[in-house]
């Protein structure tokens, strides 16, 4: 499972990165994975379709 996350809170955020990755390990079973995308906005959507 992807996540487009974008913000500088979560990707420089002190542990903030960690404490969503922990949560949301604990909803679901599946292997998850963080990208981020510059555009997010534009681009993000596009790439789930893809």
């Amino acid at each position: 499972m992807v996540f487009i996350m974008e913000g500088s809170l979560f990707w420089r955020g002190f542990n903030y990165k960690k404490t969503v990755e922990k949560t949301v390990k604990k909803l679901t079973k599946f292997r998850i994975k963080f990208a981020e995308i510059k555009a997010c906005g534009i681009l993000g959507a596009a790439k789930l379709v893809v």
